[in-house]
């Protein structure tokens, strides 16, 4: 009896160690690195049983605790809000998500980082690699959108487009064209 008291001590201290770990009790190795971060991933590998391919995904950190998380494909883009915070050593706990991501509304994601390098790994093992975005490549892709929306836009010249030997039918008034 004497002999089983340290042991059962022990066993009490692991499990209230890796409890406390956990719950975030455990300081983060992140602190002050992700406030007012952008990041950017160009592959979203598939997630819950949904092909991603083609879909780009941005996440920014905002100092005050909120989280945008956004998902951009050809075809669609949406954004997901919600609020983000230090869960612990490398551990990120974003809650509070405007939409369910299978089927919670909160995550415990683990984040390490290398340089502007932010990988994620959700708690099913899916990694997204994300690059950081600073504030001059934010700043060139808005002078890119801008160059882009200013830019008027060209006739097409029949001729040069389709060929010398394009004839086109002009409209008589009633609606048909001969």
């Amino acid at each position: 009896m004497l002999r089983a008291a340290p042991v059962r001590y022990a066993l009490v201290c692991v499990v209230a160690t890796v409890s406390l770990a956990q719950t975030g009790c455990e300081k983060s190795t992140l602190e002050g690195k992700l406030e007012d971060t952008k990041w950017n991933s160009a592959y979203v590998p598939d997630m819950f049983g949904i092909s991603m391919r083609g879909v780009t995904m941005s996440l920014e950190f905002g100092a005050d605790g909120s989280l945008k998380m956004g998902l951009k494909h050809a075809m669609f883009a949406t954004l997901i809000t919600g609020k983000w915070s230090y869960a612990g050593g490398e551990y990120v706990r974003m809650y509070d998500l405007s939409e369910a991501l299978a089927g919670m509304y909160e995550h415990l994601e683990h984040i390490t980082l290398a340089g502007d390098t932010l990988t994620m790994r959700d708690s099913d093992g899916t990694s997204i690699t994300f690059t950081k975005l600073d504030d001059e490549m934010l700043r060139a892709n808005n002078r890119e959108a801008i160059k882009l929306e200013a830019k008027p836009s060209q006739p097409i010249d029949m001729k040069s487009h389709y060929g010398k030997n394009t004839k086109q039918k002009k409209d008589d008034g009633a609606g048909s064209y001969r």
